[in-house]
């Protein structure tokens, strides 16, 4: 399957297809803009609302040397995409 749009990821749309939601990190929300989103979304299909999420521990990745990560504690947003009127469950 190939992408449609660029910022949206295939994960996210069969997380969207069989969960009704997706998850967007703070820092692809800060470099695209919540409009990107909810229009790339549209374009595929999906009527969607974005929200941030409450909670605020998340774990980010950080390259070291050699191309190898670490991942460490940090405070971060994260965004959830959902599809309007419908549950945020796996039915």
């Amino acid at each position: 399957m190939q992408e449609q749009n660029p910022i949206i990821k295939v994960w996210m749309i069969g997380a969207m297809n069989r969960y009704g939601n997706t998850v967007i990190g703070e820092a692809k929300m800060k470099r695209h803009g919540m409009q990107a989103y909810v229009d790339a979304f549209a374009a595929l299909g999906f009527d969607v609302e974005i929200k941030k999420s409450i909670n605020r521990d998340g774990y980010k990745c950080k390259l070291k040397g050699w191309g190898t990560t670490s991942l460490r504690a940090a405070k971060m947003d994260t965004y959830i995409v959902s599809v309007k009127g419908k549950e945020n469950y796996d039915q």
